[in-house]
């Protein structure tokens, strides 16, 4: 595959004019024909050859191509560029995409808006975006006509998910904009500061709206505007505060509703739920945070929700009685109670033989009384996710079946012995995500190799975990070579760990590892991570935070051995010194955090300057680089999109934000 970095370098004929006013099918028509000879030929090449070519393309050049090629070519531009970028895209425009999701753009903002409208885009969802500013002139040049009374962006007709993420700049003034949206059905506008005469707006123009998030807009003090929203399906207010017994009954009143989520509601009680009561659809319900939820309000929940299939009553006052009667739920598949304070052991082992057969995701995190008298836990067979963490004195899982269908399983925090790994390794085969970090026993050599039968694990966990390790170490480099799916590897801050046992142990997957965190050790140059005879193509995350002995030779072999990283962690190692940096200049680092190294100071910025455009985010606390150094680094063209994090007198600094925006 042809990469594009350094390839996008675009000039854009002016267009001769535009046409009559008539039906059209995007920027493809609107600009006269002005795209690459024999078209249809485009489906026939190789894409990624086609975007080597794309500084030959105009605007609408590639209106012609299928649309399923539209959005590979998309995918292939979002992978080969570590920063998506707004020149990427505009070739694009009037191509027949009809989603887009941009995981890896910076700087996004109303110049976006250009390239957006004149797709027939159906969902656009900017939700994870590394870096976005969607205010008030954003979302007008995205409904805006290109001349008045002539040409529609096709996105107006379209367009029917609308999903961004934090808007703080976004207020009422855009909101009449969403009119020119007229078949919008999902809207997302997160921490904006839109408040209830901006909703009562968005209501009025869009009556048929079916899913509406405006979690932590703390300016909706009312929610009268959902008397006009009939249609709604989804809604999420969380962390938004206190909404009174009128709020409650507005929800109360939208029949249709399927998913409610309302975090961190302070003052949501039981009456609240006795007012849920009327809505005979519901089946998501989300009130984590909720503090004042008890028993009595769990009750009137059961006797009137019976359609609920999840439930999140996270830090709650229930008790085991309260948990009795959620098994009255016959539809229930996820139930989350993580740090109830009330619940007790004999409360939750009998809600494990009471549940239904269909609950595949149960969270009893930070239950503190689970594992009382030293009792292991009762699993249902159809479980696929479970995370008891934090549950301090629970020794392992007793479950009457080998567990199928279990995926998920987190246990940080808790006490298993080596015997209930080997429970865990041989009821649970097909595991693919564990954690057992801070786990309170010392794990041995036979407990890692019964991990090494978990042939389907791609993520594992055992940050802070104690290892007794007796030597030699030459077992442990059979250990794990069955894990050839494994992807991360968190073993930070790992007591009885050393350098050789790293070596030996991580040996066998090191080549397929993508992320791997090793921080708080003892490594020592030329041997295992630090050696750079041993190979780690395919990482891309690497966290060696507070390794006291890592020096710049071994930060050099790291550079060898990591050719394709992007994200580095070297916070708290004490002896570098400026030089560290230059074996990675020719790498596409995306992040990079030197907190707490003190050796680091000016002379380190031209070294950051040579990273180039990758860069994005920088974490200088407890450095010795001064602001002025920084706010110089700032001014390069290159690093237009570089975020810098640093404190000072014991105050964040956040100023330092993306200047393009």
């Amino acid at each position: 595959m042809v990469a594009l970095k350094n390839v996008f370098f675009f000039f854009f004929q002016a267009e001769d004019g535009i046409r009559d006013a008539q039906e059209s099918r995007g920027l493809g028509d609107v600009y006269k024909r002005q795209s690459l000879p024999n078209v249809p030929s485009l489906q026939r090449l190789a894409l990624c050859s086609l975007a080597s070519r794309a500084r030959q393309l105009q605007p609408a050049s590639l209106s012609g191509l299928p649309e399923h090629l539209a959005h590979e070519l998309v995918a292939i531009i979002a992978r080969s560029n570590p920063q998506l970028q707004l020149e990427h895209l505009l070739p694009l425009a009037g191509a027949p995409l009809r989603r887009l999701e941009l995981a890896s753009a910076v700087a996004v903002d109303g110049r976006w808006a250009d390239a957006f409208k004149w797709c027939p885009l159906e969902q656009l969802d900017l939700s994870s975006c590394l870096s976005c500013n969607w205010d008030d002139e954003a979302m007008a040049k995205l409904t805006e006509f290109a001349e008045k009374g002539t040409v529609i962006p096709c996105i107006s007709t379209s367009m029917n998910s609308l999903i961004l993420p934090q808007s703080p700049n976004l207020t009422n003034m855009s909101m009449p904009c969403l009119a020119l949206l007229p078949n919008l059905v999902v809207l997302s506008i997160p921490g904006s500061a839109v408040s209830s005469s901006g909703l009562l707006q968005v209501a009025e123009v869009l009556p048929c709206l079916q899913s509406l998030n405006i979690s932590q807009c703390h300016k909706v003090k009312q929610l009268d505007f959902l008397s006009r929203l009939h249609r709604l399906r989804v809604l999420n207010g969380s962390k938004v505060g206190g909404w009174g017994s009128k709020c409650v009954a507005h929800i109360a009143a939208i029949k249709s509703l399927r998913v409610l989520r309302l975090q961190e509601c302070s003052r949501l009680s039981n009456a609240s739920l006795e007012g849920f009561g009327g809505l005979p659809l519901l089946e998501v319900l989300d009130l984590k945070g909720c503090h004042r939820i008890t028993d009595h309000g769990v009750r009137h929940l059961t006797r009137t929700n019976s359609t609920i299939t999840s439930l999140d009553l996270s830090d709650s006052l229930i008790t085991d009685q309260g948990l009795h009667q959620l098994c009255m739920l016959p539809y229930l598949v996820s139930l989350q109670v993580a740090r109830c304070p009330g619940l007790s052991h004999d409360g939750v082992h009998r809600l494990a033989h009471q549940l239904p057969n269909t609950i595949i995701n149960l969270q009893l995190k930070g239950i503190s009384q689970l594992g009382a008298h030293g009792m292991k836990l009762e699993v249902s067979p159809s479980l696929r996710a479970l995370d008891v963490s934090n549950c301090q004195d629970l020794p392992g899982l007793a479950p009457t079946n080998k567990l199928l269908f279990m995926r998920t399983l987190v246990a940080s925090g808790v006490a298993l012995d080596g015997l209930s790994v080997e429970t865990v390794s041989s009821l649970c085969p097909n595991l693919t995500a564990l954690d057992l970090s801070a786990n309170r026993h010392a794990l041995s050599t036979s407990a890692l190799i019964c991990l090494g039968k978990l042939d389907q694990l791609t993520s594992l966990r055992l940050t802070g975990c104690g290892f007794e390790l007796d030597p030699p170490f030459d077992l442990l480099e059979q250990c794990w070579t069955e894990l050839k799916g494994l992807r991360l590897l968190c073993v930070s801050y790992a007591q009885g760990l050393d350098p050789e046992a790293v070596s030996k142990l991580l040996g066998p997957i090191g080549s397929q590892l993508q992320s791997l965190a090793i921080g708080g050790s003892e490594l020592c140059t030329g041997t295992g991570l630090l050696d750079a005879s041993w190979p780690l193509p395919n990482l891309l995350e690497l966290d060696l935070s507070d390794n006291l002995m890592l020096a710049d030779d071994g930060m050099a072999a790291i550079a060898q051995a990591s050719p394709n990283l992007t994200g580095l962690n070297i916070s708290g190692c004490v002896e570098l010194t400026p030089g560290c940096l230059e074996p990675w200049s020719h790498h596409q680092l995306r992040t990079l955090s030197i907190r707490d190294c003190p050796g680091l100071d000016d002379t380190v910025c031209p070294i950051l300057s040579q990273l180039g455009e990758g860069l994005i985010e920088l974490s200088t606390t407890g450095t010795a680089i001064s602001q002025a150094a920084l706010d110089h680094l700032l001014t390069l063209p290159k690093l237009h999109a570089l975020q810098v994090s640093l404190q000072q007198n014991g105050r964040s600094l956040s100023e330092f934000g993306s200047r393009s925006g």
